[in-house]
């Protein structure tokens, strides 16, 4: 078997294969998708179980609720009692039973009874389980159990529903419960149960066994088993039945492939033979001898010419003669084939196009010939002429193709490339470059390559892919193969779209449709997108919920809402839709569309509430439709309506308290309006004092004139509470009676009384009661009250805790004003004894202690002052172990108190038992810097109280005891700095006035000459000498035996300085940009601050008072040159504190930001001397002073290193009203250059 035959083979035998696969692929899929099918059918019939079990329990519960409705809108039922209905033990006995006219005994089913005994029959009957139950039942047998009891605690915070599928013995069963709340009807038999309208009472329970319902489905499940499998199987037959005809076909086809392909090939061959005359010329005589091709190619007829040379030339075209003869002599001088194209004109006047080939023949039998053959290359030349054309057309054409198309070999080496790929990657470097190098930048394909299988499947692949390497443009790749005579790929054409922009444009398309549908769901209203014909093209999630469905009609999707108008509504209704016309009545959508604006209708009553709907045209054919809920406006409304009696009592009441400043005429007179509101004879009004005692502030006279119990009194304490008032206060709820109240002996009677508690954020601060109503105190009393107690709390909370407030102030005023006049001309020692006194005077004492800890006396204390009761003890020093003081200072407590028995506690301490103490309260001191240095102790030999006023006052005595001895401490302190400092400064003021000098001699000199070397260069040296004092001062031992931080600091500050100027001078080089800045991030306010505290000496000694401002945004980092921004900032300080040099004045630093955080600015602000008009404009020119010691350097340097940063410098000021210099600056210079590109 030849190779091109095994070929064909394998090929048949791949082919049927892959059909096999198909076909098996085909019947998995099927299997799969009949599989699913089924379980989903299974899983939707029982999700209709428990669908159906819910339906049958919310029936339940809203027939329980209509039956309870019924009986509690009619007060319950009376009827026979008997076995079945005995009477309910839990009726009250003057209303459970009655005995008619005729003497038959009825018994009362109030709507718990007759819900119990409906939910009994109906378990009999059905199954369906469901009883009534609370976390509080009057009757027992209604108590929860553990699922019911989770359900309510759920209901109590919010929960509308609960919905649980449980296992039991019998096949399962669906509990359902919703929460009961309190009515009017409710009342009388809970309201001993304290309950109000509108709270959580309990709820009702139904559990709906679900075994009948899936008995009910079996047979469902069955038949969807039964037509999924004979589906299926239907299925599998057809697939295998297909498959083997597609194979029997299949074979035909290859088979007929081929015969056909033998066929071409034969075809092909037979084309390549040439047609090809021959011809012989007799010398002798010039005779010519054709055969019959020759005489076909010149349009002749064998025997109708004789074939001589002459005839020939006759026959070739003139212009071509010429060139036969040449080309025989040629032949037969050089006896070597000789070839030449010319054209013959057939008897036809057709010119054809020939190629002769001679040579000169050896003479046989004595004559010399030349011997030939004539080709028709008429066709052929056609052929490679039209062959031509459309190479050119096809280069034409492959380089005006606007997409890269590359010709690549199976190494991925390209061969040819288009016009636009040249362009794109450089015609002299794509001819002979890799095609994933230049795509990619690597050296291998990707796996996604759809030129890897081209050559594999012999088919066209597509794929579109982002290409980062190019810039992150997407192309759309399409490899094409080029294949053999045989069918073997050689080569690939490889196209690549740019598709960035379409890519682009479908991403913001989606991004568009997406925001629309969020634009949409995001409505907080039910809307619709709807077409002239009245249909959906799109709705929101709550439309949908309410029926609307994409692709319904508008008026069918809400058919189920229609209501005939009336029946109490505000709304207009919605008549019967109409089925011709095919709208509802209120709809305005062709009045929109006939108008092109926006219709309303405000008023359209659907079941559900009333709605303001709205119709908006889109465009001419799409409209948006949606409708706003206005029930509860409504609703809002009738309850506003309601609420202006309350508002105008909540006015009045807010009159009194905002006109009455005496705490007595605001009680009285708010009780008197409540009173007069209510019609109530007697009523009280008070508060909660401060022991938690309840105080009656205010009390209808008659009650205070006709009570007769003696010690009558006003503070009622916590333990007497009792009684329905008392109940109202312990329990913070409202509580009436509408009968008779038992009172004491001499008390005004009480038909009828209500309290209601004031509470303040969960706490009681008051109460309000009222009593002896001429009728019954109704619920909407209890809810006026309770409105007016809720609105009264926030204010008598803030009058209570604003005149305790005023007590505790006067009360700590008293004691500030003891420390002040008992210490104002005292100072050390006297200071001392007069606050330990004055302390323990305050605080009602025997004993005040003041004490120090010693820095070298660890763990003991040094008495500053005793008050020993009658004079004061000596000073002393003591171990702090085992006593009071001690737990002071290892406790680290802000108070440390033993109210009792502290000799007991601390039995160690023989100074206690000495002074007879029997109480303890200290407090610890701390300095400045978080330091322990001593405490302030007072005892008594009784018990000590222990209130927030006694806190405040040791505190304050406390306070002021460690600010003295800080004082007396600072004095020492800042003596011994100052005489060292006076000797060292002594010292070195001659060399550091020496280096002054060089410095201005040198700066005077350099600036005739060249400025920016020269200067830098004289100034650096005598810089070197001060900073080689200055390091020199800084290592000497006398100086570091001071051991003075102060010092240490100067030092530090001024080889900074001497630092920061060398660094200076070298940046005057910035005014010819030769030295490029370093930004880093600054602490921009820790500078400032530095600036101010470098200046702070000179600022002091020119009576200079320095601010720092900053603006809630402004930046904490900024980027910038940290010696450039420090500079410029010391030459504008510098400058202002020059400016205010002769009366002193105010220097201000602010930092502000500005354009969103992009910029900050900086301002530095004097009240000098100011510029004049005609200086501001010169201020920032180089070499421009006033100052006659001046270089006129400093601002224009300021200005060349704003301009560095990107900034600028600018300044406000007017003649002898101060200047204000603002640097502006980018907060961030990566920000800046990103800009400085974009540009």
């Amino acid at each position: 078997m030849t190779d091109k035959a095994k070929n064909q083979t394998q090929r048949k035998m791949s082919e049927l294969s892959r059909i096999n696969q198909y076909a098996a692929v085909i019947a998995a899929f099927w299997t799969f998708a009949a599989c699913a099918s089924m379980l989903w059918g299974f899983q939707l019939q029982r999700n209709g179980i428990i669908t159906l079990a819910k339906s049958q329990a919310r029936a339940a519960f809203q027939k329980d609720i209509l039956y309870r409705k019924w009986s509690a809108d009619r007060g319950g039922v009376y009827i026979r009692a008997n076995e079945a209905t005995p009477p309910n033990p839990y009726i009250p006995e003057n209303a459970r039973e009655i005995e008619t006219s005729g003497g038959e005994k009825l018994t009362l089913v109030n709507p718990a009874y007759m819900t119990r005994q409906v939910h009994e029959m109906g378990t009999d009957e059905n199954g369906v389980f469901g009883h009534i139950t609370s976390l509080n039942p009057i009757r027992p047998e209604n108590a929860p159990d553990e699922w019911e009891t989770e359900a309510l605690k759920l209901f109590e915070i919010g929960e509308k529903e609960a919905v649980t599928a449980v296992k039991t013995g019998d096949g399962g069963a669906l509990r359902f419960m919703r929460p009961l709340t309190v009515e009017a009807g409710c009342l009388k038999c809970h309201a001993s149960q304290g309950y109000k309208l509108g709270e959580i009472r309990g709820g009702i329970s139904v559990m709906v066994p679900l075994k009948p319902l899936k008995e009910s489905v079996r047979s469902h499940l069955t038949a969807i088993a039964a037509g999924h499998s004979a589906l299926w199987l239907f299925g599998i037959v057809a697939i295998a039945s297909g498959a083997r005809t597609i194979r029997r076909e299949t074979k035909q086809r290859l088979k007929d492939e081929a015969a056909l392909k033998a066929s071409e090939e034969f075809l092909k061959k037979s084309q390549e033979i040439a047609h090809v005359g021959s011809w012989s010329l007799d010398l002798s005589d010039n005779s010519i001898t054709w055969s019959d091709e020759v005489f076909r190619i010149f349009g002749l007829e064998p025997g109708n010419i004789a074939p001589t040379f002459d005839a020939f030339l006759e026959l070739v075209h003139p212009e071509d003669r010429g060139q036969i003869s040449e080309a025989y002599e040629k032949a037969i001088k050089s006896h070597e084939l000789t070839e030449i194209v010319h054209r013959i004109i057939t008897p036809a006047k057709r010119t054809r196009t020939v190629r002769q080939k001679a040579f000169m023949a050896d003479a046989v039998g004595g004559g010399a010939r030349i011997v030939g053959t004539v080709h028709d290359i008429t066709e052929q030349q056609v052929y490679e002429e039209s062959l031509k054309m459309s190479r050119k057309l096809w280069e034409d054409t492959f380089n005006a193709i606007t997409d890269v198309v590359l010709v690549i070999d199976r190494e991925f080496k390209i061969l040819k490339a288009n016009r636009i790929a040249e362009d794109m990657f450089g015609s002299d470097r794509i001819v002979g470059a890799k095609c994933h190098e230049l795509f990619h930048g690597q050296d291998s394909p990707r796996p996604w390559c759809p030129a890897l299988s081209v050559s594999d499947t012999k088919e066209s692949r597509r794929v579109q892919m982002k290409e980062e390497y190019l810039g992150g443009r997407w192309f759309d790749y399409s490899a094409h193969p080029i294949s053999d005579e045989v069918g073997n790929v050689t080569q690939i054409v490889l196209v690549a779209r740019d598709i960035t922009e379409k890519k682009r444009a479908e991403e913001e398309a989606a991004r568009t449709a997406s925001l629309n549908e969020l634009l949409l769901d995001s409505f907080p209203h039910p809307a619709m997108l709807i077409d002239k014909n009245k249909k959906i093209l799109a709705a929101n999630r709550i439309a949908k919920k309410m029926g609307a469905a994409q692709g319904e009609s508008c008026w069918s999707s809400f058919a189920g809402m229609a209501r005939a108008p009336g029946n109490g509504d505000a709304g207009k209704g919605v008549a019967a839709l109409s089925a011709c016309s095919h709208h509802c009545d209120f709809c305005l959508a062709e009045k929109a569309f006939a108008d092109m604006e926006s219709k309303q209708d405000s008023n359209v009553g659907l079941k559900g509430g009333i709605w303001d709907t709205h119709w908006v045209p889109v465009d001419e054919n799409t409209y948006l439709h949606y409708a706003v809920d206005i029930s509860e406006i409504r609703k809002a409304e009738e309850a506003l309506r309601k609420s202006e009696r309350d508002l105008a009592i909540r006015n009045r009441i807010a009159d009194v308290f905002l006109a009455r400043s005496s705490g007595d005429d605001m009680f009285a007179e708010t009780l008197e309006v409540v009173r007069k509101e209510l019609g109530s004879e007697y009523g009280y009004f008070g508060y909660i004092d401060e022991k938690g005692d309840f105080v009656s502030a205010s009390m209808t006279r008659e009650v205070w004139d006709v009570c007769q119990i003696p010690e009558k009194t006003n503070v009622f304490p916590k333990d007497c509470w009792n009684g329905l008032w008392g109940r109202s206060l312990i329990g913070k709820r409202t509580i009436f009676s509408n009968e008779p109240l038992k009172v004491p002996q001499g008390h005004v009677p009480l038909d009828r009384a209500v309290a209601a508690p004031i509470v303040y954020s969960g706490k009681l601060i008051g109460q309000l009661a009222l009593a002896n109503k001429k009728d019954d105190y109704t619920d909407n009393d209890i809810r006026l009250i309770d409105s007016i107690t809720e609105y009264i709390a926030p204010i008598l909370h803030f009058k209570l805790t604003a005149e305790r407030e005023e007590r505790d102030r006067r009360k700590a005023e008293t004691a500030i004003r003891s420390i002040i006049e008992g210490t104002a001309a005292t100072t050390g020692k006297d200071f001392f004894r007069s606050l330990a006194k004055n302390l323990a005077q305050a605080l009602s004492v025997k004993y005040a202690l003041i004490a120090e800890y010693p820095a070298d006396a660890p763990g003991k204390a040094r008495s500053l002052s005793f008050w020993a009761g009658n004079g004061f003890a000596d000073d002393f020093e003591y171990d702090l172990t085992g006593t009071p003081c001690a737990e002071v200072l290892e406790s680290g407590k802000d108070i440390c108190y033993f109210p009792k028995s502290v000799r007991e506690l601390f039995p160690d301490d023989v100074d206690l038992a000495k002074m007879g103490a029997e109480s303890y309260l200290g407090t610890l001191m701390m300095d400045s810097a978080g330091k322990r240095i001593g405490h302030v102790a007072v005892l008594d030999d009784k018990q000590m109280a222990f209130d927030p006023d006694t806190r405040r006052i040791l505190k304050v005595f406390a306070a002021r005891a460690q600010a003295e001895i800080e004082r007396l401490g600072a004095e020492e302190q800042l003596k011994r700095h100052r005489d060292r400092l006076e000797e060292i400064v002594a010292e070195k003021t001659v060399e550091l006035e020496k280096a002054n000098q060089a410095v201005f001699q040198t700066m005077k000199y350099q600036m005739v000459a060249r400025l920016s070397m020269g200067l830098s260069h004289e100034i650096k040296n005598p810089l070197a000498i001060m900073k080689t004092h200055a390091e020199l001062l800084e290592t000497n031992e006398a100086v570091a035996n001071i051991g003075d931080e102060e010092i240490s600091y100067s030092l530090s500050v001024l080889l900074k300085q001497i630092d920061r100027i060398s660094t200076t001078l070298d940046n005057l080089r910035i005014l010819s940009r030769e030295k490029a800045s370093e930004f880093k991030n600054i602490e921009i306010k820790s500078m400032i601050g530095e600036v101010i505290k470098m200046f702070y000496p000179a600022l002091r000694k020119a009576g200079i008072t320095a601010r720092q401002s900053y603006a809630e945004d402004a930046p904490s980092i900024i980027e910038a040159d940290e010696t450039k921004l420090m500079q410029m900032l010391t030459n504008l300080v510098f400058n202002a504190m020059e400016s205010m040099s002769e009366r002193g004045g105010k220097l201000t630093l602010s930092l502000d930001s500005l354009e969103s955080g992009r910029l900050v600015q900086i301002s530095v602000s004097d009240t000098g001397r100011g510029i004049s008009k005609d200086n501001i404009k010169k201020v920032f020119d180089p070499f421009f002073t006033t100052k006659s010691g001046g270089t006129g350097m400093g601002l224009a340097i300021c200005a060349g290193m704003a301009e560095d940063h990107g900034g600028s410098i600018s300044v406000e000021s007017a003649e002898g009203e101060g200047a204000t210099f603002r640097l502006t600056l980018p907060a961030s210079q990566s920000a800046t250059k990103r800009n400085g590109e974009k540009a």
